[in-house]
């Protein structure tokens, strides 16, 4: 799956597009390719795992104090994201990004310029739960972009 910028970020107003598969029981390994780079702080492009508006992640290339960078983010039952890691990369070489699920914990790998990396391993998603986080529909997974 490829990911394409649009002319201009800001055509992401009001809610940005998520388009993914629901899983009710397990997450399971995400991988597409991007090679967006963001036009301003806050854009950013890649993979999102959605429960409900106040408790999901966000894992793609952003930009942070005017740098390209892959990044996670968390919303936990709340109305603030939180920046959990990242990672400074260039923003023109394509980036393969992975979520693995295993168990109750996530990690989230990327891949650009042949070299793997893991950004951040073992994050307890029981915030993705239905139990925790509410709901009925399970975690939906997908491609994600986004601007602040």
């Amino acid at each position: 799956m490829s990911l394409n910028a649009v002319p201009r970020w800001e055509t992401l107003r009001a809610r940005p597009p998520l388009s993914g598969d629901g899983s009710s029981t397990q997450l399971q390994p995400s991988r597409p390719p991007c090679a967006i780079p963001p036009d301003a702080d806050g854009d950013g492009a890649g993979l999102a795992a959605v429960q409900n508006d106040r408790s999901y992640l966000v894992f793609g290339i952003t930009r942070i104090a005017g740098k390209a960078m892959i990044a996670l983010y968390t919303r936990d039952n709340a109305d603030t994201d939180t920046l959990v890691a990242s990672a400074p990369v260039t923003a023109a070489d394509p980036v393969t990004l992975t979520i693995r699920a295993d168990g109750g914990t996530m990690a989230f790998d990327y891949r650009v310029g042949g070299q793997q990396q893991t950004l951040k391993a073992g994050l307890d998603d029981s915030f993705l739960s239905t139990k925790r986080a509410g709901g009925f529909v399970g975690t939906v997974i997908g491609p994600y972009a986004w601007n602040h």
